[in-house]
């Protein structure tokens, strides 16, 4: 499935210095092309004669011709001769250098933001993937509330003398321990848990903040000793409480959905610079 939008960092376009050489009309058709590469099957790059790209986005040829020699647009109509070699950086240290376009024959075009922004995202691990939960459970049985400490099964299969027992409630435990116990147990921390999802989609919450909060949320209570000590029963919830009370002030509301703030945009480099670097 194509995502249906894409992050736009105001300070990076009035800041990088090959745009700022761009006329306005040039600019315009940048952000045409760009539409364009995040509509293709293949992100960020169009395979396309430079005639046609100047056809789809409506502008003039020449206009793509000033981007090409100012640096913004990149690739050739007959061969690529200029490899994309991408290093990742964390901290002071540069990671080994990455080959995202190679030499090659044309037609290809790129944008090298585009295309380095989709293989940052692309090598995050499973702890970083993101799936919300179907929208009906996959059995008619009832399941009790993540992080309760049942099952279903052991619910149905419990005696009638089990039954008259008062209700015990689960143990507290540290966000590492829990995390330790659901892998034991082979389940994925918040990519099932439904009532997330929920609100989520309710709200228009992009995918990828849940993600950068999740991420915020897992290095508070990992590596911080403020609160790595925070005893939960459910840590589901606690979570969901994170997303829905925007503990971290990663994203504010806008007219067109959500953006990011200044927190998190900060928070997303660094986490992404992290995971380039493991």
């Amino acid at each position: 499935m194509r995502r249906p939008s894409f992050q736009f960092y105001p300070a990076d376009w009035l800041g990088n210095t090959n745009l700022r050489r761009c006329s306005h009309s040039e600019k315009g058709a940048w952000i045409d092309v760009m539409c364009l590469m995040h509509d293709s099957e293949e992100y960020g790059v169009l395979r396309w004669p430079l005639k046609e790209i100047a056809a789809a986005a409506a502008c003039k040829l020449a206009d793509l011709r000033g981007l090409i020699a100012k640096g913004v647009l990149k690739g050739g109509d007959d061969f690529v001769r200029q490899p994309f070699i991408y290093t990742p950086r964390s901290g002071r240290q540069d990671g080994t250098p990455v080959v995202l376009i190679g030499e090659q024959a044309g037609p290809l075009w790129y944008s090298s933001r585009m295309v380095r922004d989709e293989y940052v995202r692309t090598i995050r691990g499973d702890a970083s993937k993101f799936i919300p939960a179907p929208k009906a459970p996959p059995t008619d049985s009832p399941k009790p509330p993540f992080g309760d400490g049942s099952s279903s099964s052991a619910s149905a299969s419990a005696s009638q003398g089990e039954a008259d027992k008062p209700p015990t409630r689960s143990k507290k435990v540290t966000f590492s321990t829990w995390l330790e116990t659901i892998k034991a147990a082979g389940e994925r921390a918040i990519t099932d848990h439904k009532p997330l999802w929920d609100y989520a989609n309710r709200v228009g919450l992009p995918e990828d903040m849940v993600g950068l909060a999740w991420r915020q949320f897992r290095r508070r209570y990992l590596t911080d000793p403020q609160y790595s000590g925070k005893l939960y029963t459910d840590w589901r919830q606690a979570f969901r409480n994170a997303v829905e009370g925007n503990w971290f002030h990663l994203w504010m509301a806008a007219d067109d959905g959500y953006r990011l703030t200044t927190q998190g945009v900060q928070a997303q480099r660094e986490l992404e610079a992290e995971e380039v670097s493991a």
